[in-house]
């Protein structure tokens, strides 16, 4: 038996997960501003409509795909709260796939157990998921994919992982960011011996992509063949035409705001985004975890729209490079403190607009600008500090800094 485990761990937060979905059913019942996630009653409703074999789309800003409204139709004849319990299922299977794949990378006991607490106890997971947000659910596909893309080198693994991640880009369309780094990686996994990088098709690509594409093929197929234009449309293209001009960390919000009507702007926007995500597919394709990570944060940071809920897509990745960065422990506080305290600056004005009704656009769009920056910094620390070796010498790392400093505060709490 490994001499860390993290079963009480996650017993613990489980209970704490029960115990604050339970109470937001007292606190919806008696508070104005409910504890409930908004988005948690349109599923609700998008999975009465199905239940009455009618289109989830009838709920009015249902945007996701049908199968989360059929897959909680049991919160209309078991209980309401059913959904809850899935996605905080999903949040706690989370952490279990973030310490198997660190194990399977030879990443210490100690540290694996670690970092799967920095995503058991990390208040933004805990909240996101017994609020009835749906986040964890993309994340456990992510992890179940990233997993089988970097366990082996069997060809069962590589179709377990094609299939996982078309599923979660049906669901949602940002891991299509991870698609040419995909494509590089299994090259480099499968022929490492070639030092010489390559774009063209071999069989392992074209059986990762014939399998994805398949997969993908299928469920949006049939969702369009029972619901027709208006779920591509809901599903997908209004994510790519969306322009949120409130509740929006985006530093293009306000430009949006002012500019409502110029339609080529909503594409321009995109070419940053674009850019650098191909650049880190090519630099950091064959660390495919990392490359996924920062894609993702590039992703969220440079997109026209970016709600709190979008910083769950990168903080899934994150405890997986922990180990692996050569970072001072006082680096990663201040630019911990430095991340949770724009939000703070921005949530101000934010929440004097939303519920005060004054004029903070401007004020809003500052802090908007200062959480840009910020990010930027960020990626650029972690950019730089991050130990990159492809994955398949990732086994054969000595520990970073970062990761010393886990095992020592390991050590140190089985001694208190």
């Amino acid at each position: 038996m490994e001499p860390a485990s993290l079963l009480p761990s996650i017993i613990f937060a489980g209970l704490v997960r029960v115990m604050l979905m339970l109470y937001g059913l007292w606190h919806d019942a008696n508070f104005t501003v409910k504890y409930t996630d908004v988005d948690y009653y349109v599923f609700t409703d998008a999975a009465s409509h199905v239940i009455h074999g009618e289109s989830p789309y009838s709920r009015a800003t249902y945007r996701y795909t049908p199968l989360l409204a059929w897959a909680l139709a049991p919160n209309i004849y078991v209980h309401p709260c059913f959904g809850k319990v899935i996605f905080i299922v999903c949040d706690i299977l989370a952490a279990v796939l973030i310490h198997k794949i660190l194990r399977s990378q030879s990443c210490s006991a100690q540290s694996s157990v670690f970092c799967a607490q920095l995503w058991l106890f990390n208040p933004i997971t805990i909240t996101v998921s017994t609020r009835g947000n749906a986040e964890s659910v993309m994340s456990v596909l992510v992890l179940i994919a990233l997993h089988y893309f970097t366990k082996n080198t069997t060809l069962q693994s590589l179709v377990v992982a094609s299939v996982t991640y078309a599923i979660s880009v049906h669901v949602k369309i940002f891991p299509a960011t991870y698609a040419v780094a995909i494509y590089f990686y299994v090259n480099s996994k499968y022929f490492n011996h070639q030092p010489v990088f390559s774009v063209m098709p071999n069989r392992y690509r074209v059986l990762a992509g014939v399998i994805g594409a398949t997969t993908f093929a299928v469920l949006t197929g049939l969702c369009y063949l029972m619901y027709g234009y208006e779920f591509l449309h809901e599903t997908y293209l209004y994510h790519v035409i969306r322009q949120d001009t409130r509740h929006n960390f985006s530093a293009y919000f306000y430009l949006f705001y002012l500019l409502p009507d110029v339609s080529w702007l909503s594409a321009a926007v995109f070419v940053p985004q674009l850019f650098l995500i191909l650049l880190s597919s090519y630099h950091f394709y064959e660390d495919l975890i990392f490359t996924c990570f920062i894609n993702t944060f590039v992703f969220v940071t440079f997109n026209k729209v970016c709600t709190s809920q979008y910083f769950l897509w990168y903080l899934t990745i994150l405890p997986l490079i922990v180990p692996y960065l050569h970072m001072s422990l006082k680096r990663v506080i201040c630019l911990t403190s430095l991340w949770f305290l724009c939000q703070v600056l921005w949530l101000t004005p934010a929440y004097q607009l939303e519920f005060e009704g004054k004029d903070t656009f401007l004020f809003i769009w500052i802090a908007s600008l200062v959480f840009f920056a910020v990010n930027v910094f960020i990626i650029g620390n972690i950019v730089q500090f991050y130990d990159f070796r492809p994955n398949v010498e990732r086994k054969s790392r000595e520990m970073s800094e970062i990761g010393t400093v886990i095992r020592e505060i390991w050590q140190k709490r089985k001694h208190l």
